[in-house]
């Protein structure tokens, strides 16, 4: 995976919130925090996939427990 860089991270938030106040190490944060929501929806998709009784993760798997997991995650 390639890591998107600092400055484009960084302009992505000032578009959306002009008056937010950056620190430095945000684009670290934002990569950590990426990764674990898609560990978190990996392991939830691969649950309801056992509960199915199926050996693949779906796309219908993940989309039963999107919701849940963004709502976990959201803190």
């Amino acid at each position: 995976m390639k890591k998107p860089s600092g400055a484009s991270l960084k302009a992505v938030l000032k578009k959306r919130k002009p008056n937010l106040v950056i620190g430095k190490n945000v684009d670290a944060l934002l990569l950590l925090n990426y990764l674990l929501f898609t560990k978190r929806l990996a392991e939830e998709s691969r649950a309801k996939a056992f509960e199915k009784r199926s050996a693949t993760i779906r796309e219908n798997h993940c989309l039963e427990v999107v919701k849940a997991v963004l709502k976990k995650t959201r803190g």
